[in-house]
């Protein structure tokens, strides 16, 4: 008898928490870098397929090794192209990216170029302060920019989440792809935060939440303590293993444990 009450009550809160999941089976779309990238890139299993197990998610993912914003563009376009083929819209549209254009020294630009122009206010023509979003593909903001307006057209049913590049430690992939810690600025005298306020704002702009992974995630690969997350301590302190993309998955969970799907 105890048994028998014990699996019943086991059914009862399962079922219980599979009803609070309005997440299983949605369609997601997973934007990205090496972080995301289906290869696997110093890990045994992505962040996304740890969430998807954990949220019971049905993903595709779109990510390639060395993305930068820019190249994101055209992932974003194979994703609408699946939606057209599909007849089926995506629910949630994951981007994780902008550490690379870090890396790539990428000027910063602005979120919008401001000027003044004449407009009816009130009934009559004045002269006013303008904004408009910066569209130049030469900066980080433009290419932010860029990327949130296709998304913004093609699919206005999907949740979108924006992640922020996590910590960056040393890495080394050849001779010329020397890749110092973060606690270095690139040649443009930028560092990573600046990237990552970058994309705060342009989440702002858009209304696109940004998840700041930089932080929640609590991976700090500069220090040795945190060996255990990362995949060699010698050449690749930048990529998580399998436990680090555990915690990207974690937090990433807990965001959309308290986010609703839009159907």
């Amino acid at each position: 008898m105890k048994f028998k009450a014990f699996l019943l009550t086991f059914l009862f809160l399962g079922g219980i928490a599979l009803a609070q999941n309005r997440w299983a089976g949605k369609k997601v779309a997973v934007i990205g870098d090496s972080i995301s990238d289906s290869t696997r890139v110093g890990t045994t299993r992505c962040w996304w397929e740890i969430l998807s197990d954990s949220l019971l998610l049905e993903p595709t993912c779109y990510a390639r090794n060395g993305a930068t914003i820019q190249n994101m563009h055209g992932q974003v376009e194979k994703a609408r192209a699946e939606q057209e083929a599909s007849g089926k819209a995506w629910d949630l549209i994951l981007i994780f990216g902008g550490t690379n254009d870090y890396n790539a020294n990428v000027p910063l630009g602005e979120i919008y170029t401001v000027k003044e122009e004449t407009t009816n206010k009130d009934g009559k023509q004045q002269t006013l302060l303008h904004r408009s979003f910066n569209t130049d593909n030469a900066t980080f903001c433009g290419r932010v920019n860029n990327l949130l307006s296709e998304i913004k057209k093609h699919f206005p049913q999907a949740r979108v989440l924006m992640l922020s590049p996590i910590h960056r430690g040393y890495a080394t992939f050849g001779e010329r792809n020397v890749q110092p810690d973060e606690l270095w600025a690139n040649t443009q005298g930028l560092f990573l935060d600046d990237y990552i306020h970058c994309l705060g704002q342009a989440g702002r702009a858009w209304a696109v939440p940004m998840l700041d992974t930089h932080i929640h995630t609590q991976i700090f690969p500069i220090y040795g303590s945190y060996d255990g997350h990362i995949h060699r301590v010698d050449t690749d302190r930048l990529h998580p293993n399998v436990k680090g993309h555990h915690q990207i998955a974690l937090s990433v969970q807990g965001y959309l444990e308290h986010t609703l799907p839009f159907e």
